[in-house]
């Protein structure tokens, strides 16, 4: 297994928050959809091996259809999914899909993944994350408190 890693820490595993953009199934090979999650669309990869005669297989088939019956166009979902590589590109193997019914879903997300990005991975406040956020505020007032 080919591992990637940030800064040094290996990432094997992931959870996208966002909305469904792309939908395809095709019965007998795969199904694939495309979460938007504010960054960028993402592609995700579901194996669907239905013919195969092994049972893990099989299991991944009953997996592809229940996901394919729960994605919708435009809902905002959750995905977890494991990365691998396949011929150099990386790519997301999905475990699990969750149709989320909170509408601030991406917003708790994306304010938990600040949290991880400034406690675990050592990002500066300051730099914001890979040019989506802005400069964070480091002086000790707040934006809303008068100057003197």
């Amino acid at each position: 297994m080919t591992l990637l890693y940030c800064k040094g820490i290996p990432i094997s595993f992931m959870e996208i928050v966002g909305s469904i953009m792309l939908w395809n199934l095709k019965h007998d090979q795969f199904l694939c959809f495309a979460v938007d999650d504010g960054t960028n669309c993402i592609l995700l990869l579901s194996l669907n091996d239905a013919n195969s005669s092994s049972v893990a297989c099989r299991h991944h088939h009953d997996h592809a259809m229940r996901f394919a019956s729960l994605v919708k166009l435009d809902i905002v979902a959750i995905v977890k999914g494991r990365l691998s590589r396949f011929r150099g590109a990386v790519q997301v193997t999905m475990s699990n899909v969750v149709v989320e019914r909170n509408p601030n879903a991406e917003i708790f997300h994306c304010l938990n993944c600040i949290l991880l990005t400034h406690n675990y991975y050592n990002v500066f406040p300051g730099w914001g994350i890979d040019g989506v956020m802005g400069p964070v505020q480091v002086s000790g007032r707040r934006p809303w408190q008068q100057r003197e």
